[in-house]
């Protein structure tokens, strides 16, 4: 009796379809590609720049706002404890007496002299004797001195500075009535220089036009009065002489 024996045939898997894959991983590649991300923008140079002076300008606005406020308000606050000096007044009168100028002048002071001022202006009268006799005459000598720190002009003619003799308030006689120079001489004088002139009294009276034939002055006691006339003003000085 002959047995049969069935033999099965293993059964045969199906073959993978062309470019497929039956692995469960993923290729390195594919991985990389899922996962990576593009990272932050960096800023353009422009921005950068914008951003440094946007920065720079708040920082001057902030320094300059605290310079306002210590200029505003710290600096009178410290300064008010600290009055300014003013001059010193004269009780007696109640007058503010000028105090003298110190100090050495510019060079634009030294360059552009102007007219002399009375203060700066000195005069110095001198008669020849303290007293004469009637109809005798009397010398004078003047002298003019810029006492100022600068040059100035000065007007030294017969226009500006005058000799006059006086009896009491009455005028005996002045160089303005017998001129002996002309009527106007400007001078430059420097910081310490002088100009000196010379008169005569005739030792008679004056009038306008120095018309001949005038009185002799008696005796009696007279003052010399020499004037001189500046920019600022006048400025005289006198002298008394007697006549016998």
């Amino acid at each position: 009796m002959s047995t049969q024996t069935r033999g099965r045939s293993p059964r045969q898997r199906p073959a993978p379809a062309a470019g497929s894959s039956r692995s469960g991983r993923r290729s390195p590649s594919a991985k990389s590609q899922s996962t990576a991300r593009p990272g932050p923008r960096r800023p353009s140079r422009g921005t950068y720049l914008r951003r440094r002076l946007v920065v720079l300008v708040l920082a001057a606005a902030v320094i300059g706002g605290i310079a306002f406020g210590v200029t505003r308000f710290l600096l009178p606050a410290l300064t008010a404890g600290d009055p300014t000096p003013s001059a010193s007044t004269d009780p007696a009168d109640g007058t503010t007496p000028i105090e003298p100028s110190s100090g050495t002048p510019d060079e634009e002071a030294l360059s552009n002299p102007v007219g002399c001022l009375p203060a700066a202006v000195g005069l110095t009268l001198t008669p020849a004797a303290a007293s004469t006799a009637a109809g005798a005459g009397l010398g004078v000598a003047v002298e003019i001195v810029n006492t100022g720190q600068v040059q100035c002009l000065l007007d030294v003619g017969a226009g500006a500075l005058t000799l006059d003799v006086y009896s009491g308030e009455d005028r005996v006689w002045s160089t303005t009535d017998c001129p002996a120079a002309a009527a106007a001489l400007p001078v430059l004088l420097d910081s310490g220089a002088g100009e000196s002139a010379s008169y005569t009294w005739p030792g008679t009276r004056s009038a306008a036009g120095c018309p001949g034939g005038q009185p002799v002055a008696g005796a009696g006691t007279y003052r010399l009065v020499l004037g001189l006339t500046t920019d600022g003003g006048p400025v005289t000085t006198e002298q008394a002489f007697t006549v016998s």
